[in-house]
């Protein structure tokens, strides 16, 4: 595992060097609980001075938020304090948002549609949120991931429309 000193130094490269063309805007994906040092988030205080170095901090939300009340409690009671932070440190804040989650086909024994999407209703919700609470831009997580059921692809109405054989 890197240290804070170690992903600083990588930082300080791509935001500081004399070197115009190894200059980059530094994105990170970090724990919900990055601001608070809670849940996934490492204790260590000095994790604060790579949140603060970021240039745009983007809180990882998959599997977070199930229901209507989870993400209206993420938008209301996490977000406004995690965008007030980062201003403060001078980044840029990207909440991510997610139209659902499974992972039961990397592993079975897992809920088959663990966080379901409800028709694109809980995508609905996080996005409304995001941009409810100012949010200039948005994460949308894991555009690709079809083996953690958050994959976006067209998609049927209703079972009717949907190819035979398959668990939707």
């Amino acid at each position: 595992m890197e240290t804070v000193q170690q992903v600083l130094e990588i930082m300080d490269f791509f935001q500081n060097n004399p070197e115009p063309r190894y200059r980059a805007t530094v994105m990170g994906g970090v724990p919900v609980g990055w601001r608070t040092r809670t849940g996934q988030a490492s204790t260590d205080p000095a994790w604060g001075r790579y949140y603060c170095r970021l240039d745009v901090l983007s809180p990882f939300t998959p599997s977070t938020m199930v229901t209507d009340a989870d993400v209206d409690r993420y938008y209301r009671d996490t977000v406004p304090a995690d965008m007030r932070k980062v201003r403060r440190c001078g980044g840029d804040y990207m909440p991510s948002v997610h139209p659902g989650f499974s992972y039961h086909k990397p592993d079975p024994s897992r809920p088959f549609n663990e966080v379901p999407r409800r028709g694109g209703r809980l995508y609905w919700r996080q996005v409304h949120g995001a941009v409810a609470s100012g949010a200039t831009m948005m994460f949308n997580a894991m555009f690709d991931e079809v083996d953690e059921g958050t994959a976006m692809f067209k998609l049927s109405t209703g079972k009717p429309d949907t190819p035979r054989g398959c668990r939707w």
